[in-house]
């Protein structure tokens, strides 16, 4: 729900309704009634959205470059559902300081990745905290940027960083 809509669309009322259960159940279910499904909901947010990738990738028995190409692709498939989803998780951040931590560590979960990725890669230390932020800032930003680029245009901006960089590695 909160990739179709705001966060301000969750009710209780309303994801009762959706996951067809009482209003009852629901909070039998999430302990802590509304704090404790957007508890979850981050938790599943913060798992289906980095930390899946991440053992993905690093299970795969790859060169980096590799791994970096497989990331970069396994981003670009998941666009489909990823943009608004974003956009609303960081909405809901500012206005939520407990969301707002959330985000911190996800964020700088993702950035540390990709980072050690470049470093990996390149096996230059600061060129990859630079090329770990510029990764994702890509990403974050195509986001945010009206209209928002479409996958297409994302993986197009990621060749365009990646290439000479990854030409120079070779």
């Amino acid at each position: 729900m909160v990739a179709e809509e705001s966060v301000g669309a969750l009710r209780i009322d309303r994801l009762a309704e959706a996951l067809g259960v009482s209003k009852g159940s629901f909070y039998h279910h999430f302990g802590g009634g509304m704090r404790g499904y957007q508890q979850e909901l981050l938790a599943h947010y913060e798992r289906q959205h980095t930390y899946r990738f991440i053992d993905v990738v690093e299970s795969a028995d790859q060169t980096p470059t590799e791994k970096l190409q497989l990331l970069r692709r396994m981003v670009i498939d998941d666009e489909s559902e990823q943009p608004r989803l974003e956009v609303n998780i960081r909405s809901w951040a500012a206005q939520d300081s407990e969301v707002r931590r959330v985000l911190e560590r996800v964020d700088a979960t993702r950035i540390e990745y990709l980072r050690s990725l470049w470093r990996d890669v390149s096996g230059d230390a600061e060129e990859a905290v630079l090329m770990g932020r510029l990764l994702y800032v890509v990403l974050i930003g195509a986001h945010h940027v009206l209209p928002q680029l479409d996958t297409k245009s994302i993986d197009d901006l990621y060749g365009f960083v990646l290439a000479p960089a990854l030409r120079r590695q070779q």
